[in-house]
């Protein structure tokens, strides 16, 4: 990677990080549906500072003088590949563990039993009255961030059956055009840059929607709400 792509890989993730800024408009500072924006919004910031300070790691001078003098040149691309692997995957863990909880504090307010897996637990809440109208396209989305999730439990091999997801967002902050994510049958993740932060805006723009539908009224007080608070 040159500082070419990952300027443009920053900016992304900034454009990323002000869109969900602009979301949060609930004014009850305990209510769920505030702090779990806002938690999204902190992992967003900890991943662009992250890939800011990753700046350093393209000048060999400061990774010989802050790791080893033995780094060379030809180390560069190696020591990037791992470390952008590595916030990255720290940055989708963060993001699926918030969300997670975030639905599964729904489930257990609209009594939709909670205790199974993520994707059972979001399909009967999307079964609720309150969420009927969430698309399939919506679902889709939930359950493909699901099957990448479950690639991280092989070391980023997908062991089930191929996946795919179409996205055609015409007001994606990234793409406007359908692009068509995938995830092969023993095969390791392939998904690029792009590709996963289209992943992760449609994802949030699913837990947006989700809590638009809920009554105003309906206040669930999350669980951290004397550390956000």
């Amino acid at each position: 990677m040159d500082s070419v792509e990952l300027n443009k890989r920053i900016d992304k993730v900034g454009n990323l990080l002000n869109f969900v800024h602009d979301t949060n408009t609930i004014k009850n500072l305990f209510d769920a549906r505030n702090i779990t924006i806002s938690i999204i919004a902190v992992n967003v910031e900890n991943f662009f500072i992250a890939l800011k300070l990753s700046d350093s790691l393209l000048d060999v001078k400061y990774c010989k003088a802050n790791f080893t003098d033995e780094l060379e040149v030809k180390h560069l691309e190696t020591l990037n590949f791992n470390y952008h692997g590595f916030i990255r995957d720290g940055f989708f863990n963060s993001i699926f563990i918030v969300i997670e909880n975030h639905f599964r504090q729904l489930a257990e307010h609209y009594q939709v039993r909670e205790s199974d897996s993520i994707k059972l637990v979001f399909k009967r809440l999307s079964e609720n009255m309150i969420f009927e109208s969430i698309t399939e396209q919506e679902k889709k989305v939930f359950y493909f961030m699901c099957y990448l999730r479950n690639t991280m439990h092989n070391i980023g091999l997908q062991t089930k059956d191929n996946s795919y997801l179409d996205i055609h967002d015409a007001n994606s902050i990234f793409e406007n055009q359908k692009i068509t994510l995938s995830l092969t049958k023993d095969s390791f993740n392939s998904i690029n840059f792009d590709g996963f932060m289209l992943l992760i805006e449609q994802v949030i723009k699913l837990v947006i929607r989700i809590n638009q539908l809920m009554p105003q009224d309906d206040i669930i007080t999350h669980r951290l709400k004397n550390v956000y608070v």
